[in-house]
């Protein structure tokens, strides 16, 4: 009935979209059940990184880059569409791949004595102390 009326009236139509919401699985995303979360005290507040909002997120370390990597990677659709959670992580390793730097440290080290270190360094080349490693884990 509005694009009758507007069509009856000779006034501008606007193109609407109808696009499906955004559904994680495993995630309560209604404001009616996340509001009794909040009002009952069992969060601090929307912000909180427990909720699923845009400020949760933000305050569980994901930047405004990955959240929207995220949205275009799933893209906009008019079927109704369950996302895994691991789309999410997955979209935020690849974001931060390329600007975060990674560091591996022993927790418990262990020590290790090499009895024929010496003789061993002497050797450089083929069977020497030479060796390349992948920087990342296959």
């Amino acid at each position: 009935p509005y694009f009758w009326i507007l069509w009856a009236l000779d006034m501008y139509r606007p193109k609407v979209y109808e696009m499906s919401r955004l559904n994680v699985e495993y995630t309560v995303l209604s404001k009616r059940r996340l509001l009794k979360l909040v009002n009952a005290n069992y969060v601090r507040g929307w912000n909180d990184p427990r909720m699923p909002t845009i400020s949760g997120l933000r305050r569980r370390g994901y930047n405004k880059q990955i959240i929207n990597n995220f949205c275009n990677e799933v893209g906009a659709t008019r079927s109704a569409k369950v996302v895994q959670m691991a789309k999410l992580f997955h979209v935020a390793r690849l974001t931060l791949a390329d600007t975060t730097r990674r560091a591996m440290a022993a927790l418990e080290p262990i020590k290790v004595v090499i009895t024929n270190f010496d003789e061993e360094a002497g050797k450089v080349g083929e069977n020497g102390m030479t060796f390349e490693v992948q920087n990342s884990p296959t």
